[in-house]
Protein backbone atom coordinates (compact mmCIF):
# COMPACT_ATOMS: atom_id res chain seq x y z
CA UNK A 1 0.00 0.00 0.00
CA UNK A 2 2.75 2.47 0.95
CA UNK A 3 4.48 1.53 -2.63
CA UNK A 4 1.40 2.38 -4.40
CA UNK A 5 0.99 5.63 -2.41
CA UNK A 6 4.36 7.17 -3.28
CA UNK A 7 3.62 5.75 -6.89
CA UNK A 8 0.93 7.52 -7.24
CA UNK A 9 2.29 10.93 -5.78
CA UNK A 10 5.27 10.51 -8.30
CA UNK A 11 2.83 11.62 -10.85
CA UNK A 12 1.92 14.58 -9.70
CA UNK A 13 5.03 15.81 -8.04
CA UNK A 14 7.42 18.45 -8.84
CA UNK A 15 11.00 19.56 -7.63
CA UNK A 16 12.85 18.37 -4.97
CA UNK A 17 9.80 16.12 -3.52
CA UNK A 18 10.21 13.95 -7.16
CA UNK A 19 13.80 13.72 -5.41
CA UNK A 20 12.44 12.35 -2.30
CA UNK A 21 10.06 10.02 -4.12
CA UNK A 22 12.12 8.80 -6.42
CA UNK A 23 15.06 7.93 -3.31
CA UNK A 24 11.99 6.15 -1.55
CA UNK A 25 10.43 4.08 -3.81
CA UNK A 26 14.37 2.66 -4.51
CA UNK A 27 15.10 2.48 -1.36
CA UNK A 28 11.99 0.16 -0.20
CA UNK A 29 13.68 -2.17 -2.60
CA UNK A 30 9.85 -3.16 -3.79
CA UNK A 31 10.07 -4.74 -7.34
CA UNK A 32 6.11 -3.70 -7.47
CA UNK A 33 7.08 -0.36 -8.02
CA UNK A 34 9.62 -1.35 -10.94
CA UNK A 35 6.36 -0.29 -13.54
CA UNK A 36 6.23 2.82 -12.40
CA UNK A 37 9.70 3.72 -11.79
CA UNK A 38 10.28 2.62 -15.74
CA UNK A 39 7.30 4.59 -17.11
CA UNK A 40 8.33 7.87 -15.17
CA UNK A 41 11.89 7.04 -16.30
CA UNK A 42 11.17 6.71 -20.35
CA UNK A 43 9.24 10.25 -19.65
CA UNK A 44 11.95 11.86 -17.86
CA UNK A 45 15.60 13.44 -19.32
CA UNK A 46 18.94 13.80 -18.13
CA UNK A 47 19.65 13.80 -14.03
CA UNK A 48 16.00 13.01 -13.70
CA UNK A 49 16.30 9.98 -15.87
CA UNK A 50 19.74 8.91 -13.97
CA UNK A 51 17.68 9.01 -10.58
CA UNK A 52 15.04 7.13 -12.14
CA UNK A 53 17.37 4.17 -12.67
CA UNK A 54 19.02 4.68 -9.78
CA UNK A 55 15.79 4.03 -8.04
CA UNK A 56 14.46 1.40 -10.23
CA UNK A 57 18.36 -0.27 -9.50
CA UNK A 58 18.11 0.29 -5.55
CA UNK A 59 14.58 -1.45 -5.75
CA UNK A 60 15.31 -4.51 -7.34
CA UNK A 61 13.26 -4.31 -10.66
CA UNK A 62 15.63 -3.43 -13.15
CA UNK A 63 14.97 -5.55 -16.00
CA UNK A 64 18.55 -7.51 -16.64
CA UNK A 65 19.62 -6.77 -19.76
CA UNK A 66 18.04 -3.61 -19.77
CA UNK A 67 20.90 -1.59 -17.75
CA UNK A 68 23.21 -0.73 -21.27
CA UNK A 69 20.51 0.36 -23.20
CA UNK A 70 19.10 2.32 -20.63
CA UNK A 71 22.40 3.86 -19.63
CA UNK A 72 22.63 4.88 -23.75
CA UNK A 73 19.42 6.27 -23.54
CA UNK A 74 20.67 8.81 -21.01
CA UNK A 75 21.42 11.20 -24.29
CA UNK A 76 24.28 12.51 -22.29
CA UNK A 77 27.82 11.85 -20.32
CA UNK A 78 27.17 9.82 -17.06
CA UNK A 79 29.93 10.29 -14.60
CA UNK A 80 31.83 7.17 -14.14
CA UNK A 81 30.92 6.98 -10.53
CA UNK A 82 27.32 7.34 -11.19
CA UNK A 83 27.09 4.82 -13.44
CA UNK A 84 29.20 2.56 -11.08
CA UNK A 85 26.84 3.25 -8.10
CA UNK A 86 24.15 2.27 -10.51
CA UNK A 87 26.02 -1.04 -11.46
CA UNK A 88 26.70 -1.87 -7.90
CA UNK A 89 23.09 -1.29 -6.85
CA UNK A 90 22.18 -3.58 -9.17
CA UNK A 91 24.80 -6.49 -8.42
CA UNK A 92 23.75 -6.18 -4.98
CA UNK A 93 20.14 -6.83 -5.87
CA UNK A 94 21.29 -9.44 -8.19
CA UNK A 95 23.63 -11.27 -5.33
CA UNK A 96 20.17 -11.02 -2.94
CA UNK A 97 18.10 -12.61 -5.45
CA UNK A 98 19.98 -15.40 -5.42
CA UNK A 99 21.85 -14.22 -9.58
CA UNK A 100 25.44 -14.81 -7.66
CA UNK A 101 27.58 -15.68 -10.89
CA UNK A 102 26.15 -12.48 -12.38
CA UNK A 103 26.47 -10.47 -9.26
CA UNK A 104 30.04 -11.64 -9.20
CA UNK A 105 31.10 -10.76 -12.49
CA UNK A 106 29.56 -6.74 -12.06
CA UNK A 107 31.06 -6.68 -8.49
CA UNK A 108 34.86 -7.83 -10.01
CA UNK A 109 34.65 -5.11 -13.21
CA UNK A 110 34.03 -2.82 -10.63
CA UNK A 111 36.90 -3.89 -8.57
CA UNK A 112 39.02 -2.32 -11.66
CA UNK A 113 37.85 1.09 -10.83
CA UNK A 114 40.29 3.70 -11.49
CA UNK A 115 38.93 6.97 -9.96
CA UNK A 116 38.09 6.77 -6.29
CA UNK A 117 38.07 4.12 -3.46
CA UNK A 118 34.37 3.53 -2.68
CA UNK A 119 33.07 1.31 -5.24
CA UNK A 120 36.13 -0.85 -5.31
CA UNK A 121 36.04 -1.35 -1.54
CA UNK A 122 32.16 -1.54 -1.67
CA UNK A 123 32.78 -4.43 -4.86
CA UNK A 124 35.40 -6.43 -2.24
CA UNK A 125 32.61 -6.00 0.43
CA UNK A 126 29.90 -7.37 -2.37
CA UNK A 127 32.36 -10.28 -3.30
CA UNK A 128 32.94 -10.72 0.58
CA UNK A 129 29.56 -11.46 0.75
CA UNK A 130 28.94 -14.04 -2.13
CA UNK A 131 32.03 -16.05 -0.60
CA UNK A 132 30.11 -16.43 2.55
CA UNK A 133 26.92 -17.99 0.74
Amino acid sequence: AATACLEQSLEKSQGDFTIALLGALGQRKDKSAGPALEKFMNQSKGDLKLLSLEALAKSGALPPRELRKIFESIGKPIDPDVRANIRLMFADNLAAQGETERARKIYESLLKAKDGDQIPIAAQKGLDSLSKK
